[in-house]
């Protein structure tokens, strides 16, 4: 059976293009000698040849050069006799230009000056090599490749190293892409855990014959500092080998003298390092495996008296083979790692621990490597590993009776199911830990866990379940002193309360504010005004909802919370647009899908929900529906929150109501209610259960009792749809008596503050009426002053049919308040905003041209002269919102 042959071709040469270009540039300009210069392996003699490639690819009759440099003149002659050309270089490169690859020579040599004489007026190039630029010549230098560079050579030259290989690989070749090439070799097929890499005898064989050559003294010294990966003084080894500081030093001028090691400058006292860590990894090969251990378990004792870093003393307990320290060192270097924002590395220092444990040696440095590994797979955002991880050192620790550590290790469990969407899973990991230790004495992590219980609870619609949690978690919180605990506790609490009553009090959230501030300022307070002023525009109150909003947009921008300021900024757009503010709405949600966006949330962003109802309000269901469609999927991948999804929902079935679409409505209602009957939500359904009646059916029914129940239960917003709901049961029968319920409802809705739910409200009163002219007509200048252009072309379509006139705009009768249109409505209120003619006209899609006509017909209507003025009396008109 025949053999394959593994035959490999030259790696490509990787970061010398501009080197290349010089070289080219140089036999375009003046023909000579071209000295390619650099350090062994640096990679002279290949960028030689690959400049001698290309040149002989632009035309250049290549002649190649044996033997010493002294004769390289004579040799280019003869080959040129050979080709029968004229011998003399000079004659001959007139009719081609030749270039000639030399090979090395001494760096104090004068031949290449010689040669370079001798080539005077033609057009021949001769490309010799060397360490240091000879005298009198052209020299090109290569420096050193970058780490990211040697990588790629590595893999050029082994196509099949891993990443870390080639990691490993760039550590050790100092940027000399030969010495990549032969330790690429050595790293190919993996590199041993945990053991040092056999290194290529080429690398080992000169170093250990230095250190052979030295005096017995100075290779004691010299082994010694290959144990310590870091820099070293005398004092250090002295401590360690029983021998005094100053013969030491005199070791090390004999040491330095080969050139592996070097003395470190001042400031500091003296020290000593290996010019190249493969000089170090050389050395360490070439001792006995034994000396080697015993000596590295004395750096080990010693730096752990001097309070070394853990990444420091693991690397001594490797080289010592010290099992149990690696272990335990293993979890401290990867905590320590985490904390410096090294999640890989962490991982790894961890799974080295792991590897390392033997069932006999001690459990507890097992459980803390695998914590660290749990916690370094959540920053990787591996969060299916991460539980599995967490849930294994949770229990451990627990069963150590390592209550404290079980808690928070079961904590990030928690957060981890979270990220996966499994929500309900989440806040069973929690629960069944803290279920277990109930009634022990309070402790700060204990406090924590059940505040993220709380919030869990809370967020998953179960309240009166949050509720019990948020209270014991603020109790054991202000028990230990953990104030930022205990202010989220009763933020949590103020969810729950809200949620499970629909009625409550906001007292826990204007107290957990007045806590936040109390201590500076923090997350607390905008997480607090977040909840506030969604809970208050679904509790009848949209005004201070928006209040609410806008300062929390403010106050997450002075802390720098940019996350939160972008969930504020939309709940600033919902309550805008229940408040008929469509203009300042969009810009809102804009700006808070574009921040989102930036912050590298995928579609849909939070904001999109509230983009979505904004297509809605303005008029067009088929875009709102469109967009609804890719947000509410039947068949989510994880658990999704009632919360969230209920105004996705509510919209959804509303779009499809307009659209004609009764049953997808219905449908798209009844699997929301599913979702809410698994909690104990009564506010989140206010909307969901109105869209639910529009859309009719025996859903429509279920939806129905929903309403009145939570009106007659205290929701302000419930109780004033009450009478929508009462003229959807009676609209087949007594279309008039319909459409004066659905006109108290706008009256109703209009005092709490929901202008364009009001106007709805109106224009579906009139469309059930056959005289339902008026009340069109009040819909259409409702949303003609909203700007909800659609809407009212709809009013007006239903107007027409009844044989009503349409008012026109010149009838009298102004079209939005100050007499200014819809149009013009907007420009202002992006004047108000400060920008320009051209950043109104790219934000309202029309010309700039446009903008000036409308700015001009502002200032006009409203009597004034310039654009602050304009924007100034508009606010005290009370027709700018901003």
């Amino acid at each position: 059976m025949a053999h394959r042959v593994r035959v490999l071709d030259p790696p490509v040469l990787m970061g010398r293009s501009a080197e290349l270009a010089t070289i080219e540039e140089i036999a375009r300009r003046n023909p000579g000698v071209v000295a390619v210069v650099g350090a062994r392996g640096v990679g002279t003699s290949r960028v030689a040849a690959e400049a001698t490639r290309r040149l002989e690819t632009d035309g250049y009759l290549l002649i190649r050069v044996d033997g010493p440099i002294e004769k390289v003149y004579e040799q280019v002659s003869r080959a040129l006799t050979a080709l029968d050309m004229y011998p003399d270089v000079a004659r001959a490169s007139r009719i081609r230009p030749i270039v000639a690859l030399a090979g090395d020579c001494e760096a104090d040599s004068d031949e290449p000056q010689r040669i370079a004489e001798e080539l005077v007026g033609s057009r021949a190039v001769v490309i010799v090599t060397s360490t240091a630029p000879p005298p009198g010549v052209s020299a090109v230098v290569l420096e050193r490749l970058d780490d990211q560079t040697i990588g790629l050579v590595a893999q050029g030259a082994e196509p099949d190293l891993t990443h870390h290989e080639c990691e490993w690989v760039a550590s050790v070749a100092a940027g000399l892409p030969g010495r990549a090439i032969s330790l690429a070799s050595s790293a190919r097929g993996g590199l041993p855990a945990d053991e040092p890499v056999p290194l290529p005898e080429e690398f080992v064989a000169p170093v250990a014959a230095a250190v052979v050559a030295l005096s017995p003294a100075a290779r004691d010294t010299i082994e010694w500092l290959a144990v310590f990966p870091r820099a070293c003084d005398a004092r250090t080894i002295a401590a360690l080998s029983s021998r005094d500081s100053r013969s030491i030093e005199e070791s090390f001028d004999e040491i330095v003298a080969t050139g592996l090691v070097e003395e470190i400058p001042p400031p500091g006292g003296p020290r000593w390092r290996f010019a190249e860590e493969l000089m170090r990894l050389c050395v360490l090969q070439a001792m006995p495996a034994s000396k080697r251990r015993l000596r590295a378990t004395g750096a080990l004792v010693l730096e752990r008296g001097r309070n070394g870093s853990a990444e420091l003393l693991l690397s001594y307990a490797l080289l010592a083979r010290n099992q149990n320290e690696v272990v335990r060192l293993a979890a401290g270097a990867a905590e320590q790692r985490l904390r410096d924002g090294d999640a890989t590395g962490a991982l790894e220092d961890a799974e080295r621990g792991l590897r390392w444990h033997e069932p006999q040696d001690d459990e507890r440095h097992y459980l803390d490597a695998l914590c660290q590994r749990g916690l370094a797979l959540s920053e990787l955002a591996r969060w299916d590993e991460a539980v599995d991880t967490l849930d294994e050192a949770a229990r451990g620790y627990a069963a150590l009776d390592r209550d404290e550590d079980a808690l928070i290790v079961a904590s990030a469990a928690s957060s981890a199911l979270w990220m996966l969407g499994r929500h309900g899973e989440a806040l069973d990991c929690l629960t069944d830990h803290l279920d277990e230790r109930e009634g022990q004495f309070p402790n700060a992590a204990r406090a924590e866990a059940l505040t993220q219980a709380a919030g869990i609870a809370a967020a998953t619609s179960l309240f009166a379940r949050g509720r019990t949690l948020a209270e014991r978690a603020r109790t054991e919180s202000e028990l230990t002193e953990s104030r930022e605990s205990a202010t989220r506790a009763l933020i949590f609490r103020g969810m729950s309360e809200v949620g499970a009553t629909g009625t409550a009090e906001l007292t826990s959230f204007t107290q957990a504010i007045d806590e936040a501030r109390t201590g500076q300022g923090s997350r607390n307070e905008t997480l607090a005004l977040i909840h506030m002023s969604h809970a208050l525009l679904l509790l009848g109150r949209p005004k201070d909802a928006e209040a609410a909003a806008r300062n929390g947009v403010d106050r997450a921008a002075t802390l720098g919370i940019e996350d939160h300021r972008l969930v504020l900024e939309g709940n600033l757009g919902d309550a805008l647009i229940a408040r008929g503010a469509l203009g300042e709405a969009r810009h809102r949600l804009e700006v808070a899908a574009q921040g989102w966006r930036g912050l590298g949330r995928d579609a849909p962003t939070p904001a999109d929900p509230g983009i979505a109802w904004l297509y809605f309000a303005k008029g067009d269901p088929e875009g709102a529906a469109k967009r609804y469609t890719e947000m509410d999927s039947e068949s989510p991948e994880d658990e999704p929150l009632f919360e969230l999804a209920a105004p996705v929902g509510a919209g959804h079935a509303w779009a499809k109501v307009a659209l004609g679409q009764r049953e997808g409505a219905e449908g798209i209602v009844a699997r929301h209610l599913e979702l809410w009957r698994r909690g104990d939500d009564r506010l989140a359904v206010v909307p969901l259960a109105i869209a639910g009646v529009a859309a009719g059916g025996s859903t429509g029914t279920r939806c129905a009792e929903i309403v009145r129940d939570l009106g007659a239960s205290g929701s302000a917003l419930a109780a004033a749809f009450i009478p929508l709901v009462e003229g959807y049961s009676v609209s087949e029968r007594s279309p008039a008596a319909a459409a004066d319920q659905m006109r108290t409802t706008a009256e109703a809705l209009d005092e709490l503050g929901y202008r364009w739910w009001s106007v709805f409200a109106l224009f579906l009163a009139g469309s059930h009426a056959d005289d339902g002219g008026d009340l069109l007509l009040k819909a259409r200048q409702g949303f003609r002053e909203m700007g909800a252009d659609n809407w009212r072309l709809r009013a007006e379509g239903e107007l027409r049919a009844r044989g009503r006139r349409i008012p026109s705009r010149t009838d009298g009768r102004p079209s939005t308040p100050g007499g200014l249109s819809s149009r013009e409505m907007d420009v202002l209120q992006e004047l108000a905003r400060g920008l320009t003619n051209r950043e109104i006209g790219e934000r309202l899609f029309i010309s700039e041209r446009t903008v000036a006509r409308h700015v001009g017909n502002i200032l006009a209507k409203l009597a004034v002269k310039n654009r602050t003025s304009a924007v100034r009396e508009g606010r005290q008109r009370g027709i700018l919102r901003i």
